[in-house]
């Protein structure tokens, strides 16, 4: 684990009796929230379970029947609103048994009867010194896309030229190009385990870097989509929403450069 010694030290503050039964742990993307959960279950000497994927009113019901300590782990990021309100169940009835920790980017995709029953672990941020032996090519270019451990080894796996080269292209095109060869530009990127495609965040951000290099009016329709999107489930939707709304932003007259 890189860093998070402050996080590390508060967790450490605890003794199982003590320990939060319901915690939010927010982090950005790639910030080893998978390690801190290890880390929790190493000290307290907790069984681990990711139950993201099984949530359901039956299997919620089955774990309660089970007295045994167990840390359980939802990922915030790939359930619905109504996952959240099967879970509530956790948080409305407590069981000295279980430890629940929800892991998300952000907490304002999270239900309030959820934030206000938790603890809010927040990780660190990380620094330039602690990064930097992480970056394997352009590192001043990595470290302008990626702020954390587990993004800056994402871009291990992507051509950083050629998403530039894309990028620039892009902009170059969008004032010439048809409505439905804009649409094309979501088939670039991954939105669900299409690992040949450019990751979602990477393409975001290497698009707003060249945006504003170029000064293009069109950088505030993205950072507005920035803001929004990392809580969506539907995110390719919501992408193709931004592209539309870049093409009709462009042909009102918004420049590209």
């Amino acid at each position: 684990m890189i860093g998070q010694q402050k996080l590390r030290n508060k967790i450490d503050s605890y003794t199982l009796s003590t320990f939060p039964h319901s915690i939010l742990l927010i982090g950005d993307r790639g910030s080893e929230k998978e390690e801190i959960c290890d880390y929790i279950s190493d000290k307290f000497d907790l069984s681990k379970y990711d139950i993201t994927e099984l949530i359901s009113e039956e299997y919620i019901n089955e774990i309660y029947s089970m007295p045994s300590l167990g840390l359980y782990i939802i990922d915030g990021t790939k359930i619905t609103e109504r996952e959240q309100n099967v879970i509530l169940k956790f948080y409305e009835e407590p069981n000295a048994y279980m430890y629940i920790i929800l892991t998300c980017e952000s907490k304002y995709n999270i239900l309030e009867t959820i934030q206000t029953r938790s603890y809010e672990f927040t990780m660190d941020l990380y620094t330039r010194d602690e990064l930097l032996p992480l970056c394997i090519k352009d590192a001043e270019l990595e470290l302008s896309l990626a702020n954390t451990p587990g993004t800056i080894e994402e871009l291990n796996y992507v051509d950083l030229d050629s998403l530039k080269m894309l990028c620039d292209t892009i902009l170059n095109k969008l004032e010439v190009a048809s409505y439905q060869n804009t649409l094309t530009i979501a088939n670039k990127v991954n939105f669900k385990d299409e690992y040949d495609k450019y990751p979602l965040w990477a393409f975001m951000r290497m698009l707003s870097l060249v945006m504003l290099e170029r000064k293009s009016h069109l950088y505030w329709y993205l950072l507005d989509f920035m803001k929004k999107y990392e809580p969506l489930l539907d995110k390719k939707r919501f992408f193709e929403h931004l592209l539309t709304e870049m093409w009709i932003g462009v042909k009102n007259g918004h420049q590209t450069a």
